[in-house]
């Protein structure tokens, strides 16, 4: 059963890059609120624990858990469909059981609840907050959406909901918008309880403070690359439309469908627009954000003219390439901005 499950998650979840993509957006969610909710340069500089701190990881790890966790009841739910136009995959062809697979879901279980506890208890002897409850609620809010789906998603009343994959894909892009949820929650208490610590400063955080539009757009800023990642998976060459398999290429047409991952890397374009003043980027950063995003517009535009099978493959990297800049482009703003360097008239 462990051969499967590691044979599995090396496979198909890919842990390492997982892990790397995770961290990322942890580190980005905590840089981009220090920003917003008034950064201290004196403490960034002489308390490193404040700007990357194994919370940063503690985070990551418990989103890659609930990452596996919510690939493996998609993968479990998906075994209908799979069996008639993936037979090749893990679950159909037999390397792994649907048993391995609850196992696994409940090992990852086990080591999210593990591993927030030992960092809250942590926490809370050195920070002395009374928040840690609120990333525990939204803790809960995904467990409970990857029981929901476990337990509903095969109802006969949600059969058209499963032949749509457009409306199976808003589905799972909510249990995204949760993860990003407890990532906020999960900094923004330990960040101004850090600031408590050694200010004297008296902290208020209220639950509607971290749902509040602002986050949400944070949220958006960071997860908008995983979703055209996802869209630029789903496009195949025109001889493979005729299989009837059911992508996106077959349902929105090869010319449509290269147009979701530019727009919906157009909309991380609008919240770093949006976000721009509370973060504090410097206008070279936008422009820098804004020449990436034409030039992968012209690798797309490029596919729609001429869908070649190698052009295809290269797809998918283009958007991590994406996502990489973005991620380097808005980290070195914030680094230049800790460091006080005057340049936000270049």
């Amino acid at each position: 059963m462990f051969k499967r499950c590691f044979l599995y998650l090396w496979e198909e979840c890919r842990p390492l890059s997982a892990l790397c993509y995770t961290i990322l957006i942890s580190l980005g969610i905590l840089l981009s609120l220090e920003t917003r909710h008034g950064i201290s340069i004196e403490y960034s500089a002489d308390h490193p624990f404040l700007v990357i701190g194994p919370g940063v990881l503690v985070a990551a790890v418990t989103v890659l858990f609930l990452l596996v966790i919510y690939r493996a009841v998609y993968v479990l739910n998906d075994y209908g469909q799979d069996q008639i136009f993936y037979p090749q995959k893990p679950l159909v062809s037999g390397k792994i059981y649907r048993q391995d697979l609850i196992y696994l879901i409940c090992s990852c279980g086990a080591g999210v609840i593990v591993v927030n506890l030992l960092w809250f208890f942590f926490s809370w002897s050195l920070l002395r907050h009374k928040f840690y409850t609120f990333p525990i609620i939204f803790l809960i809010v995904c467990f409970l959406f990857a029981f929901l789906l476990f337990r509903y998603w095969q109802h006969p009343k949600l059969a058209n909901v499963r032949k749509n994959i457009f409306l199976t894909f808003a589905v799972r892009a909510l249990g995204d918008i949760f993860l990003g949820y407890y990532l906020v929650a999960f900094h923004l208490v330990a960040y101004r309880s850090f600031l408590a610590l050694y200010s004297g400063e008296k902290i208020v955080i209220k639950l509607v403070t971290i749902l509040n539009m602002e986050h949400l757009y944070l949220i958006l800023l960071w997860i908008l690359p995983a979703w055209a990642y996802r869209f630029s998976r789903g496009i195949v060459p025109p001889e493979d439309e005729r299989l009837r398999v059911p992508t996106f290429s077959l349902l929105l047409g090869r010319q449509l469908v290269a147009l979701v991952p530019i727009l919906l890397l157009g909309v991380q374009l609008l919240m770093i627009f949006r976000l721009g003043g509370v973060l504090n980027l410097a206008p070279i950063s936008v422009l820098a954000a804004i020449g990436f995003l034409a030039l992968t517009t012209m690798f797309f535009i490029r596919y729609i003219y001429r869908p070649f099978r190698k052009i295809i493959r290269l797809l998918p990297y283009v958007v991590i390439f994406h996502f990489l800049m973005i991620a380097v482009i808005l980290f070195a703003d914030y680094y230049l901005n800790v460091r006080h360097v005057a340049w936000k008239n270049i």
